[in-house]
């Protein structure tokens, strides 16, 4: 006995009987299998080794009652973050929560998809989510396409064994951005991504991955994760945005109605415009979860603009106070690294033009720079003598 436990100092009998008792585990295993016919119990891969916990049960089952012992299916151990579950360290969930975060498909998908000898590594950060939700959304798909089918079909079916036809689901990368933008409903937006009224089952199972992700954020996720939509322009956000990033959203809000109004082409302006700033697309996508969000990161970028209001967007990036002509001066390069950047790059540029303008008492010139994928590039520098001499080369041919 351990010499911090101290007992009452009572002594007695207790029955063991009606509930009052318990065998110890290993003979435990041996009761349960001979009272119930048990013949087929995995156990984990701790317990089957040789001379292991299962081998020392199924002898005393054998040499007792005469019985063989149960078929076993060695599993290796359900990891949290590559740690082993354990309730005397907090690491791990309690059944219970399990069941109140997934819905049952996922769970049956989480313990059986991967191989009973392998550990299962779940985990709660946004990495894993997404990429549990889109292996059982690829499984699901697959099920259900004829040239996939026998890939597919025998896992799912076990997953979601009553469901026999395929239903529409927008993926929880999505899910867990949209409920976080309390403007949306998440069923329309689902309707038009299907393009035709959900069922039945697809309502079921929205709701479904929609409360998961609501679990999700109250209970795992981290900070980053998390974002409030800013209703207006906070004066603050200048002091964390450099003149590129003030530069990228001056020239975004000009360009913003250039494109359609769509994910893909929103997301393709931040990359369009940071060239002309010139900035890398990251420092933009800073900029903008800045003026949006009032923090670092964020949702992509496309989807996130194009979920909200394209007038708020507008409104938004309107309330910058932004002049180019005290922001340009910022921005000029030596000639020297810009010689150097067209040297570089010299093969794959198809026109370079130039334009010269006064910004305060500089006069600087502003090269435009396509290249053979038809990509606009812009590079600025103060225009002397020296610089004009050193680039002239390259914009008059």
């Amino acid at each position: 006995m351990v010499t911090w436990a101290q007992g009452c100092g009572y002594k007695g009998k207790r029955s063991p009987f009606n509930g009052e008792g318990k065998l110890p585990w290993k003979l435990e295993w041996v009761a349960k299998w001979m009272t119930w016919g048990i013949t087929i119990e995995g156990a984990g891969m701790d317990h089957s080794t040789k001379g292991g916990s299962r081998d020392v049960s199924g002898r005393v089952l054998g040499q007792v009652f005469g019985k063989k012992a149960p078929y076993n299916v060695p599993y290796g151990f359900f990891l949290v973050g590559g740690a082993k579950m354990s309730s005397s360290k907090g690491i791990g969930s309690t059944a219970k929560e399990m069941a109140e975060f997934l819905s049952p498909e996922m769970l049956r998908y989480l313990m059986l998809a991967t191989p009973p000898k392998r550990a299962i590594n779940f985990d709660t950060n946004e990495a894993y989510m997404v990429k549990m939700y889109n292996d059982f959304d690829t499984m699901r798909q697959g099920a259900f396409d004829p040239e996939k089918h026998d890939m597919y079909q025998e896992m799912y079916f076990i997953t979601e064994p009553k469901v026999k036809e395929y239903y529409f689901l927008p993926p929880f990368s999505l899910v867990k951005n949209l409920i976080q933008l309390p403007h949306i409903n998440i069923s329309q937006v689902t309707e038009q991504m299907k393009g035709s009224p959900l069922n039945d089952l697809e309502k079921s199972h929205l709701q479904s991955r929609i409360d998961s992700a609501l679990y999700w954020l109250d209970h795992y996720a981290e900070d980053d994760d998390k974002f409030t939509i800013q209703q207006h322009y906070n004066p603050e956000i200048l002091k964390n945005l450099t003149p590129e990033n003030q530069m990228f959203l001056y020239l975004f809000r000009q360009m913003l109605d250039s494109v359609e109004w769509n994910e893909a082409a929103l997301q393709q302006l931040v990359f369009d415009t940071s060239r002309l700033v010139p900035t890398l697309p990251k420092n933009s996508f800073n900029a903008v979860y800045q003026l949006f969000l009032g923090k670092d990161k964020g949702p992509q970028v496309g989807s996130l603009l194009y979920y909200l209001d394209k007038e708020f967007v507008h409104r938004l990036l309107n309330e910058v106070p932004l002049d180019p002509n005290t922001l340009i001066p910022q921005l000029v390069n030596s000639a020297d690294d810009i010689n150097s950047f067209l040297e570089k790059e010299g093969k794959n540029i198809v026109k370079i033009t130039a334009e010269n303008a006064v910004y305060g008492t500089e006069n600087i010139s502003t090269l435009t720079i396509i290249n053979e994928k038809g990509q606009k590039m812009i590079r600025r520098f103060v225009a002397s003598p020296e610089s004009v001499r050193l680039l002239n080369k390259w914009y008059t041919k």
